[in-house]
């Protein structure tokens, strides 16, 4: 029964996607009011948006909302991202090498092996994701979100607990 409903919602997936007139749609919303948007931007392909995102500027009151979007695989190098809505997007295999990502939430966003060399992520908020295998450094790491619980190889940067030594407190 599982096998059957899976290839259901699949098929559902796949014929909605080819059925639907653009193949790639963000929306601009606006800063102080994310119920609000602002334009709907359609793209032929997930490239167009690529090169839309690295070459043109969003209004100013405006920011992306790719919340849930699926990135995986683009290369948006060079990406304009401020303040941009990144929570549960994936973003796997992405490459965000030298992206503008001030202010952007990537709360819970699928980062596994997204490459984030030299992107600007000092006010970007991350929780919860996967950041042993972005590329980001350890500056970057410190930068963003100060001493972090864990480097790019994996390693610990908490201090080891002491034991607490027998006898009295003095």
């Amino acid at each position: 029964m599982k096998k059957a409903r899976k290839k259901t919602v699949k098929q559902d997936f796949d014929k909605e996607a080819a059925t639907s007139d653009n193949d790639f749609t963000v929306d601009i919303r606006a800063i102080h009011d994310p119920a609000n948007v602002l334009q709907t931007l359609c793209f032929k392909t997930r490239e167009e948006f690529c090169d839309f995102a690295r070459n043109e500027n969003i209004r100013p009151d405006g920011y992306y909302d790719l919340c849930g979007k699926d990135l995986s695989g683009m290369n948006l190098s060079g990406a304009h991202f401020i303040i941009a809505d990144l929570t549960f997007a994936n973003l796997t295999d992405a490459k965000l090498v030298d992206a503008d990502l001030l202010g952007a939430n990537l709360t819970s966003a699928m980062l596994r092996r997204a490459d984030l060399t030299g992107a600007e992520t000092a006010t970007a908020q991350v929780h919860g994701d996967d950041l042993a295998h972005t590329g980001m450094t350890e500056d970057q790491l410190y930068v963003t979100f100060g001493t972090p619980a864990y480097l790019p190889s994996g390693a610990s940067t908490r201090p080891e607990k002491k034991k607490k030594k027998d006898g009295p407190f003095w």
